[in-house]
């Protein structure tokens, strides 16, 4: 999954921000913390 296609899944879902969707999706096994931390930088 590339960086613009997490972003784009975040926007979709209702993001608060970024990070905040990110770790949800990692506590929900979606993404792994590599992929999460490859698109926040």
């Amino acid at each position: 999954m590339s960086s613009s296609e997490i972003l784009r899944r975040a926007i979709a879902g209702g993001m608060r921000t970024f990070e905040q969707d990110a770790i949800e999706k990692i506590l929900a096994g979606e993404l792994d913390l590599k992929q999460v931390m490859v698109s926040c930088r």
